[in-house]
């Protein structure tokens, strides 16, 4: 069964989801490219945000619906559900939780803290929530209408997901559905859930009902601008039977095959752009790590740099090599390969050219690079997209994890 989306989930352009903000250390060092990463996460993957289980949709949905019945926020309800599901996971799992809020939920040696106050509170759970990442996706995917979460109304698909996942059974032996008991639990803020119920409203226990409406959400076209609408689709196709782990780049692009040469184009050149901004990054970082060992050193004692040097080559090569890819060129990307390749003669005007475009970690000023006002962070930026569990559903992250990040959501469906 496909869907056709609602027309108001449809939205214009590559939109930002207002008061949303998507915190990473990758986003701290854009270089100006940040409208050019969300086009290339969005031209590869469509629509997902930073969905990556089903039980982030699910619970953000539930928080909107049950936000109806209450004086609170969707947001503070939202939050509060999913901290409540992680909590009640990380009690059953302990050491082996991988999920988020297990440093906060240590910290409550006594059991106390499960009322609807406490965990709707971040100093019970986490600063930075599974909900942020996905209020892009409930618009494009037409669960919701709207890009701010506190103001979204859920669609007719978007009602049929937050009624999948209230009307289970509670896992009580009267069998009855958990809407009940999250909604008391809700208005009335001091009370605490027993510790036998709920326990089906974890990350890894999505509905068969969640699960369907989800993957023909997937399978169904993408809701944006560009002409090819079944690119979504199609790279789930590729993806095969194998759900242990998505297939390599070689192997996705050779069963999108001939026909679908576009899409293979596209893949090259967003790959080619992630490893242009990540060696841009690199410079950063390499610089950042000089000037903190001798904060006297000259433009030409960084740009002379054996370490910099093989960076700066990188920046070079990468340039090149997007370049010459055939697939859909952004505006900011290819203005800045064009002053990589014709203006940036020297290895000091190609760094100094980097800095300019960083300006938070480090700043060019009076013909010197200074320290810039996020200068403790350059610590982070190798360690930005290293590939764990949780970096998935990162909205910044590389193409490859995005592509990661579809194929995780898609096997949840399974």
């Amino acid at each position: 069964m496909k869907i056709k989306l609602p027309e108001a989930a449809v939205t214009e352009g590559w939109f930002i989801s207002g008061i949303e903000k998507f915190p990473s250390q990758r986003a701290l060092l854009s270089l100006g490219l940040n409208s050019a990463t969300r086009y290339y996460r969005e031209l590869i993957v469509p629509g997902i945000g930073g969905v990556w289980f089903v039980r982030q949709l699910t619970w953000a949905v539930a928080g909107i619906e049950l936000a109806g019945n209450s004086t609170y926020r969707p947001i503070k309800v939202a939050n509060a559900i999913e901290a409540l599901a992680c909590k009640l996971q990380w009690e059953r799992e302990q050491e082996n939780y991988s999920g988020r809020g297990s440093r906060a939920f240590a910290r409550d040696r006594e059991g106390v803290f499960w009322s609807f106050n406490n965990l709707s509170d971040q100093i019970y759970y986490v600063q930075v929530t599974y909900r942020q990442s996905a209020v892009r996706a409930l618009s494009s995917l037409g669960l919701a209408y709207g890009t701010r979460f506190n103001s979204m109304q859920l669609s007719t698909i978007g009602h049929d997901l937050a009624n999948a996942f209230f009307y289970q059974n509670d896992g009580s032996s009267s069998k009855r559905s958990i809407y009940p008991a999250l909604n008391n639990w809700i208005n009335d803020s001091t009370r605490v859930i027993p510790k036998n119920t709920l326990q089906v409203i974890t990350r890894d226990d999505p509905t068969f009902a969640e699960k369907r409406i989800v993957m023909d959400l997937l399978l169904s076209e993408s809701v944006d601008n560009l002409s090819d609408v079944h690119r979504r689709p199609r790279l789930i196709s590729a993806f095969g039977k194998n759900l242990e782990r998505p297939p390599d780049i070689a192997t996705l692009k050779k069963r999108l095959n001939t026909k679908n040469k576009e899409q293979c184009d596209n893949i090259d050149t967003a790959i080619a752009f992630d490893k242009l901004l990540s060696a841009s990054q690199m410079v950063i970082h390499c610089a950042s790590g000089l000037i903190e060992s001798d904060p006297r050193i000259t433009i030409s004692g960084i740009s002379e740099n054996d370490n910099l040097q093989i960076f700066l080559s990188n920046v070079r090569e990468s340039a090149v090599i997007f370049d010459v890819t055939k697939g859909k060129k952004h505006p900011n990307v290819s203005e800045y390969v064009s002053e990589i390749i014709q203006e940036c003669s020297s290895s000091m005007d190609l760094l100094i050219a980097i800095v300019k475009r960083d300006g938070n970690i480090l700043r060019y000023s009076n013909e010197r690079i200074i320290k810039g006002p996020l200068f403790g962070h350059h610590k982070d930026i190798s360690d930005a997209d290293t590939g764990q569990q949780e970096q998935v559903g990162t909205e910044e992250s590389s193409t490859e994890h995005k592509i990661k990040q579809l194929f995780s959501l898609w096997r949840d469906c399974q």
